[in-house]
């Protein structure tokens, strides 16, 4: 199965990051469905390569390139990014939110309304003057992205066709709506996570509360009954619970707080990680082993995931048509395998819909799988995909 998904943001598809859980870092890295972003060690600004034609390298132009190009605008201190269909955001650490790319369904706000797309940084707003956004999320296969203020609220915007923001609100929403605000309730939240028609955040009791559609049992409560009518529905998670999630298109992960792996929701590519049958929905967390080191951090591709040990290897499983795993076949990988050729500890990975990237302590980004818009930089010609890692240049 391909799709398109991402994730995003500092912590925890996709989307897409810098690590957390003691692997502090620099460089961000995330995933869109056919390019790929991060952040410049220097200044932390922000380059992106692939294609371009929404504007989504954010450049100026609506051009394609396999060589990363600086996103306009003077964008620099930025500490978190977001993928999502052909749109990126980017939050700094001023707690400012920009966005850049195609304006499907109001996907870059309610200061691009009217415009098709836009291919230099728009700011953000909407939610209080008094929060402010410590984190952002979105998915490759949706036009809609998540923010986390320092209040402990979400805040969303863009396609709302299965209740995904959270709201009762129309198909879409230029202005952010501040999720559970309409009804339903959801916890003070310390982690979120963007699905493809849902979303999930976690409170710092490591609870679920999940809003949108529930038919592939990504709310993780044993159903698949949606939330009515988008609004959160919570799912207490015991005995550990989770620090943060990672949202694929259909199926998620949750990093507990022992430094384990949960999977769940769609698992028709291997996605739960544990060798479970394909073929099969995982309405509840089923965990993944093999993964005998503590886990710093998980990204979640469309229907791959990977996760960072605390000693900095990679390991990725699920989806493998375009060797997006990155261990050198193009097997479906149905429990976690190592990605060979990355020269230094990993502290950032992002997956794509069918490419992954990853940062090393040293500096460098490296991409493998499908390169259908130079997403995997310029080594490689466009169009030739790559079984293993690929420094970009």
């Amino acid at each position: 199965m391909t799709g398109s998904t991402g994730t995003t943001g500092t912590t925890g598809a996709t989307g897409a990051t810098g690590a957390t859980g003691g692997l502090p870092s620099n460089i961000l890295v995330v995933a869109g469905t056919d390019f790929s972003c991060a952040t410049s060690t220097a200044d932390s600004q922000v380059i992106c390569w692939g294609n371009g034609v929404y504007g989504q390298l954010g450049d100026g132009s609506v051009d394609s390139s396999s060589t990363p190009v600086t996103v306009s605008g003077g964008l620099s201190n930025v500490i978190a990014l977001a993928a999502g269909i052909e749109h990126v955001c980017a939050l700094t650490g001023a707690g400012e939110v920009y966005c850049w790319g195609d304006n499907l369904d109001n996907a870059l706000g309610p200061n691009a309304v009217g415009m098709d797309s836009s291919a230099v940084p728009v700011s953000v707003s909407g939610w209080p003057a008094s929060e402010r956004a410590i984190d952002i999320k979105s998915n490759n296969s949706n036009a809609y992205t998540c923010v986390l203020t320092n209040a402990g609220h979400v805040y969303c915007w863009g396609t709302d066709s299965e209740g995904e923001l959270g709201d009762e609100g129309p198909t879409s929403s230029a202005a952010p709506l501040q999720v559970g605000s309409a009804g339903g309730s959801i916890n003070l939240t310390s982690s979120i996570c963007a699905g493809d028609l849902w979303a999930c955040s976690t409170d710092s009791n490591g609870n679920l509360d999940c809003w949108g559609m529930n038919v592939f049992g990504d709310f993780g409560n044993g159903t698949t009954e949606p939330s009515n009518p988008g609004y959160p529905t919570q799912t207490p998670v015991t005995p550990v619970g989770f620090q943060s999630l990672a949202c694929g298109a259909n199926h998620i992960c949750g990093l507990n707080f022992n430094g384990g792996v949960d999977c769940w929701g769609w698992n028709f590519d291997g996605e739960s990680g544990n060798g479970a049958p394909s073929s099969t929905l995982l309405t509840s967390p089923n965990a993944v082993p093999l993964l005998s080191e503590g886990i710093a951090d998980i990204e979640a591709g469309a229907y791959h995931t990977c996760a960072i040990t605390y000693g900095g290897r990679l390991l990725c499983w699920g989806e493998n048509t375009a060797g997006q795993v990155g261990n050198g076949t193009d097997v479906e990988q149905d429990v976690p395998a190592e990605v060979v050729g990355l020269a230094g500890r990993v502290v950032a990975v992002a997956g794509g819909s069918q490419h992954t990237c990853a940062a090393t302590s040293g500096g460098n980004i490296y991409c493998w799988g499908a390169n259908g818009n130079g997403q995997l930089g310029p080594a490689l010609e466009v169009g030739t995909g790559s079984l293993v890692p690929v420094q970009v240049q």
